[in-house]
């Protein structure tokens, strides 16, 4: 599902087929998909500048997300956390600079190996990562972020001014190398490591 942050037509290509419906603003339109099977079909958000937010993408099993111009973006749900979910296909993801993005969730997504930079989304307040295979977290500096959870796979987590922050949580610390949280006084660094 889409919810638009304006009247508009949601224009969505997967691979040669395209689809627009009509969506006004503040309401959730469900966008079907054309394929019946989904096999590295590139799918296009041809709108992304006027989205506020997207339900899970789940079903779709990306491999590589690009949200760089989902500017008025405040939610994403990549996929959701849930029993037995895997997407092995998703390997990256770029947020560029969603300033508005205020909610994150990437989960069951082994395959997504690297570590993520959310610097340039601010108004970031939660983010669930778990079952993932992120190996580092960068935050944005005086960020709004109030929750973060993270997998065992993170070897680091750099983060200052976060004075919002109330719950850091990892599902394992075994990887964890580097904590680099300054100024961050709601956060309990010590009881981390």
């Amino acid at each position: 599902t889409i919810m638009m942050y304006q009247d508009c037509y949601i224009v969505v290509k997967y691979g040669s087929n395209t689809v627009r419906l009509r969506a006004k603003r503040g309401e959730a339109v469900t966008v079907p998909c054309p394929i019946a099977k989904m096999n590295d079909t590139e799918i296009y958000l041809c709108t992304a500048s006027r989205i506020q937010k997207i339900g899970s993408l789940a079903a779709l099993y990306v491999g590589y997300c690009n949200f760089g111009s989902a500017v008025k973006l405040q939610a994403l749900t990549v996929s959701p956390m849930a029993d037995g979910y895997s997407n092995t296909n998703l390997t990256d993801i770029d947020l560029g600079n969603c300033q508005l993005l205020r909610s994150l969730e990437v989960c069951g997504c082994p395959n997504l190996a690297a570590p993520l930079d959310f610097t340039g989304c601010p108004s970031l307040e939660e983010i669930d990562l778990r079952a993932t295979g992120v190996t580092g977290v960068t935050f944005a500096t005086g960020g709004y972020l109030e929750s973060a959870l993270l997998p065992a796979s993170v070897s680091s987590i750099t983060g200052k001014r976060l004075d919002s922050l109330t719950s850091l949580a990892l599902e394992g610390y075994d990887s964890l190398r580097t904590l680099h949280l300054e100024y961050c006084s709601t956060v309990d660094s010590l009881s981390l490591i």
